[in-house]
């Protein structure tokens, strides 16, 4: 339940998701990524993609979360060439975080939700968030539980 309750807040409250959108979630297999697939689609979500590690495949097919894809996250942004996110979840972080930049649509939030990669020296560079237009968010579960915007990209000439 806590897990479906972090969903809930997060997409409502801090991505603000509307009907339609797309929603990309990371860690499939992790504990708070279990919650998003499910809250999504009732929110409306048009289409929810699963990421995980090539091991972790076989699993995330058994556990039956609704996702309409789940993929090997080694395989980003290629396996997912040509299409782009409204919202990206990342529990994960290093370079599924960096990948997941090339994924998100004009007007795109990317929820920063951890670092379950452990990979705390990894950097993206500023320049390719500068040319998007990206909302970046960041929030922390627990009694403390926050939510902080980030970055947000300057707006795109047409």
């Amino acid at each position: 339940m806590p897990n479906g309750a972090t969903a809930y807040l997060a997409l409502t409250r801090i991505a603000r998701i509307r009907d339609g959108e797309r929603v990309l979630v990371h860690g499939v297999l992790g504990g708070l990524a279990a919650g998003f697939p499910g809250i999504a689609r009732q929110l409306g979500a048009s289409r929810v993609t699963g990421t995980v590690r090539a091991s972790g495949l076989d699993a995330a097919q058994l556990i039956r979360l609704p996702y309409d894809q789940i993929i090997d996250s080694a395989a980003l942004p290629a396996r997912l060439t040509g299409e782009r996110f409204d919202i990206i979840i990342d529990p994960v972080g290093g370079p599924v975080r960096t990948a997941s930049i090339d994924l998100l649509a004009s007007g795109g939030r990317l929820l920063l939700a951890g670092n379950a990669s452990g990979d705390w020296n990894h950097q993206i560079d500023i320049n390719r968030i500068w040319r998007g237009t990206w909302l970046f968010s960041a929030f922390r579960r627990g009694p403390s539980c926050r939510a902080t915007r980030i970055w947000r990209g300057p707006p795109r000439q047409l």
